[in-house]
């Protein structure tokens, strides 16, 4: 498997076995691995060179109608939203 992407003038094709970073488990854990292993083994997110200190598994924001907000994925479940998990680095430079 591998990530086939564009820039403006050129084409990359990109191994997910090339690719480490953080992978978050369906729990909350993390683990330090690369995107294939991460995938394999259901990771439900991949941060690419994102180290596992700089990640929250458990949280992000809930985006409902156009508003985000930072709320738990159930209360966002419960509320129709659809809930992003992010980096650690996104939920505090950005408000939600």
């Amino acid at each position: 498997m591998s990530l086939n992407f564009k820039s403006r003038s050129s084409g990359y094709l990109v191994s997910l076995d090339s690719m480490e970073g953080a992978c978050c488990g369906a729990d909350g854990s993390c683990e330090f691995t690369t995107a294939s292993i991460c995938y394999a083994e259901s990771g439900n997110r991949f941060f690419h060179n994102l180290t596992c200190d700089l990640v929250d598994c458990t949280s992000g924001v809930c985006c409902n109608n156009g508003f985000c907000s930072k709320i738990t994925e159930q209360e966002c479940i419960e509320q129709g939203g659809v809930y992003h998990h992010l980096p650690n680095s996104v939920l505090s430079h950005n408000q939600y």
